[in-house]
């Protein structure tokens, strides 16, 4: 039981993986040299990056696969190297069609996982990946991109103030698309212009909550507010720093945050009845480890006060150096 990491509730979708870029980083995107039907905890260079939580092995129900490329990039080349970085997740996903299945629909999960393949979605993590083109953000979701992070670390044009109506086009051609918006890393104003201007749920793809952890990626409690009357939700990152602001964090920190509505005093959280459900898995610490058993209990009690069905994580995995861990190593 120690090993188990997946409560089946029923599906556990994580919303956010990072192995596209490290696949660039290591490898320059050739597949030919990647063994991912290995266990990469014994290969290197995998093995001796921080940065490293992901193989076949360790996958489970649902994958969003992050088409990420930094912020350098913008003004430059960014196009072309996310459109690289699609090529390499579709390339990915084709190599191995009997273990995942590359899917663009409600319909195309359900598919995968009645196949027991892992349902993969691609996202776009940063609006600087647009070159500041709507016929650029067409072209990707035609190739299969889901959602679109509107900023990264940097400032984009879907960011700036003094822009107010780029931002609305984006929305508005995103709604239209049937593409989510997704508002991790993006400044508190845009949260709540973007919530105001979506006529579909809008998305944290890996966010925790600002009243838990005081980190810029997460999210204040007017806008979980905003959030619920959208319908939109927070998928809760496994990286340390935002759910404990600490270096370490544990079952107990995850726990909380599902849970918040009782454990701390937030009008946001104690009016909306938590609609906009943290849905999220749970997870171990690596700094101490905690063992599965113990969770098990709360985990439980904590799915079935929140009746959650689905279950949401956007764990940044590949993406964050200091994750959380399930004992055993085996986050997807």
């Amino acid at each position: 039981m120690e090993e188990l990491c997946v409560l089946m509730i029923s599906h556990v979708h994580s919303r956010h993986n990072d192995l596209p870029w490290n696949l660039r980083k290591f490898l320059h995107n050739q597949l030919s040299k990647f063994p991912f039907h290995e266990d990469l905890r014994q290969l290197e260079p995998w093995s001796d990056s921080p940065w490293s939580h992901t193989d076949l092995h360790r996958l489970r129900q649902g994958m969003f696969w992050s088409a990420y490329v930094p912020c350098g990039s913008q003004y430059l080349d960014s196009v072309q190297l996310t459109l690289e970085q699609i090529d390499v997740i579709r390339r990915l996903v084709d190599k191995y069609p009997n273990h995942m299945k590359l899917v663009t629909t409600a319909e195309g999960i359900e598919e995968a996982h009645k196949s027991n393949r892992v349902a993969s979605l691609i996202g776009v993590e940063g609006g600087h990946s647009l070159g500041s083109s709507l016929a650029v953000l067409r072209m990707f979701y035609q190739l299969g991109a889901r959602y679109m992070t509107l900023t990264h670390t940097c400032n984009t044009p879907c960011d700036q103030r003094d822009e107010p109506l780029y931002l609305i086009l984006v929305i508005r051609e995103m709604n239209r698309l049937g593409m989510m918006v997704d508002l991790s890393h993006v400044s508190v104003q845009t949260m709540l212009d973007a919530v105001e201007v979506s006529k579909a749920p809008v998305i944290f793809s890996h966010s925790s909550a600002l009243a838990l952890c005081n980190s810029s990626r997460n999210v204040p409690d007017h806008v979980l507010t905003k959030l619920a009357i959208n319908g939109g939700i927070v998928m809760v990152s496994f990286y340390n720093n935002f759910l404990s602001c600490s270096d370490t964090a544990t079952l107990h920190d995850v726990i909380v945050l599902a849970n918040s509505r009782e454990t701390y005093d937030s009008p946001a959280l104690k009016s909306t009845q938590v609609p906009y459900k943290y849905e999220l898995d749970w997870v171990m610490s690596s700094r101490p480890p905690t063992t599965f058993t113990s969770g098990v209990t709360d985990v439980s009690s904590c799915v079935s006060w929140s009746e959650v069905a689905v279950v949401f994580v956007g764990a940044d995995t590949q993406g964050d150096s200091s994750l959380i861990v399930c004992a055993g190593n085996n986050l997807p």
